[in-house]
């Protein structure tokens, strides 16, 4: 199954269709196999990023909650009233998700949910409305199992809903750190994901072609750095080799670190170790590392999706990393429908999302104002002060 576009409002920082507004337009984010969110600090970037993965939940959730706040211990919030906008129990949040499955079905479903009273803050929220393949269902009469009814056409999206987040990975913006070493694990009972810092190091150490294609990445653009192992019978250590040094990958430097969640899923999905639909999510790809290694990270996120079988949402604060993948359009060897780009903007009326078209020469149809123009602004800084104490 794919997730094709996510409209919402009412959702955290995004205005809500609420008594005083029930017509807001909502927000449509329509995906590409690579997602682009640009914004500023606190614009809600994050919010929508892993909203995606929310609405998910929902839409597999077997249960009478209709949007459950957690998942094997991730949490979404405490409480419905934690993702309303301004924390509000009157503003309601409205979802519309369109879906693709692999035989080519699609279908749609609308739903708006409410809390209707204020001292109802810890309950799970009510469904206002559910319109699913244009057909209204009420909730009196027809039960639901997390967003959608409980209908036998529902059952096959809400099974491939849950095996669509069971086989996505997200990144966020603080990886754990390497560990000293590790235990060998002999009962693999099913194929792993690169989704946590033990799962990562497991298939480091198991997977030979997986570990070549990372350490070649590291060395390529990581002043010749690469992961390697060393086994001792039942434990191992990660190790960065380069020319005769090595040391644990755990005392390297935190770019080295950070980044390596980064290398081993793209590197993962480019080898294609699984065959299932995907949609990953990434907070701050570059964090911690040099400029020089950001544009590289731009090919290495659309090494990831390259066979279009899947989405990749990244959210990224570097500018050589949106110019690398602006390049590969202007250079003709990846399509604009390959790569949606989205500005988040922070507006007296809440977030707002604008799309940022890209033309087949890699140019864009417009640019938000003061984004990624710092240092322009600096070096006229420069000049306007040495010209003042009467420099060149």
């Amino acid at each position: 199954m794919r997730l094709r576009t996510l409209s919402f409002a009412g959702y955290r920082s995004f205005a809500a269709r609420s008594p005083a507004a029930p017509e807001r337009p909502l927000q449509r984010l329509q995906l590409a196999p690579l997602t682009i969110l640009l914004g500023k600090n606190n614009s809600g970037k994050s919010t929508v990023a892993r909203l995606l993965h929310h609405v998910l939940l929902a839409l597999g959730h077997d249960g009478k909650d209709p949007f459950p706040m957690d998942r094997d211990g991730h949490k979404y919030g405490g409480s419905f009233r934690d993702v309303q906008h301004g924390g509000a129990f009157f503003n309601p949040v409205d979802l519309e998700v369109e879906l693709s499955a692999e035989d080519g079905a699609e279908t749609t479903l609308a739903t708006q949910l409410i809390q209707v009273s204020d001292i109802a803050d810890d309950r799970p929220p009510l469904v206002q409305k559910c319109i699913f393949r244009g057909k209204a269902f009420a909730a009196e009469e027809t039960p639901l199992r997390g967003l959608l009814p409980d209908v036998p056409e529902a059952n096959s999206w809400r099974e491939g809903a849950r095996r669509l987040l069971k086989a996505s990975c997200h990144i966020g913006p603080v990886r754990d750190s390497v560990q000293e070493s590790y235990e060998v694990v002999r009962n693999k009972t099913e194929q792993r994901l690169p989704n946590s810092r033990d799962a990562i190091a497991q298939m480091l150490l198991t997977d030979v072609e997986l570990r070549a294609a990372v350490g070649d990445w590291m060395a390529k653009h990581l002043e010749g750095w690469r992961v390697d192992v060393r086994q001792s019978l039942d434990t191992f250590k990660l190790m960065a080799r380069r020319a005769g040094r090595e040391s644990n990958l755990a005392d390297a430097g935190q770019g080295i670190q950070q980044v390596l969640p980064v290398a081993v899923l793209c590197c993962w999905r480019s080898l294609g170790r699984s065959d299932a639909s995907f949609l990953d999510i990434m907070e701050q790809p570059e964090l911690h590392l040099h400029d020089a290694a950001h544009a590289p990270i731009g090919d290495l996120l659309l090494s990831a999706v390259a066979d279009t079988r899947g989405n990749l949402v990244v959210e990224t604060h570097s500018e050589s990393l949106v110019l690398r993948v602006r390049r590969r359009i202007a250079e003709g060897r990846l399509s604009p429908d390959h790569v949606a780009m989205i500005y988040v903007e922070d507006t007296a009326e809440g977030s707002q999302l604008r799309p940022i078209p890209l033309e087949p020469n890699g140019e864009v149809e417009w640019w938000p104002e003061g984004v990624f123009s710092e240092a322009f602004v600096e070096v006229k800084a420069i000049r306007r002060a040495q010209r003042a104490r009467g420099g060149a």
